[in-house]
């Protein structure tokens, strides 16, 4: 399921939590997996604001990356199928079908 991850910097980053490992006491660390941030591309033909995921670090392999805990302020599950498609597109995941209508065909004759 695709999270979002808040930190106390204030960037919002969405990943996949792999897992929550306590090395030592009060030293937990985050495992998050393709870990992703919302870049605006301008604004769109209708006015609104386009969007695009990019790789959270630019300069390091982004697959697996570990983050302090204490730097973590929280973490919510997403829940707008446009963002979770959208990530899973860009993270090779599996995208849901969205529901569409499909027009009535006119019987032939």
């Amino acid at each position: 399921m695709v999270k979002l991850v808040k930190l106390i910097s204030g960037e919002d980053i969405f990943c996949e939590v792999e897992s929550i490992k306590d090395l030592v006491a009060h030293e937990a660390l985050i495992r998050m997996k393709h870990p992703m941030v919302l870049m605006p591309l301008g604004q769109g033909p209708d006015g609104k604001t386009a969007m695009t995921f990019i790789p959270w670090l630019q300069v390091a392999d982004n697959s697996n990356v570990e983050v302090r805990a204490a730097h973590v302020l929280l973490v919510a599950d997403v829940t707008n199928a446009k963002l979770v498609n959208a990530y899973q597109a860009k993270t090779g995941g599996i995208v849901t079908a969205q529901p569409c209508q499909v027009p009535q065909l006119a019987p032939p004759g």
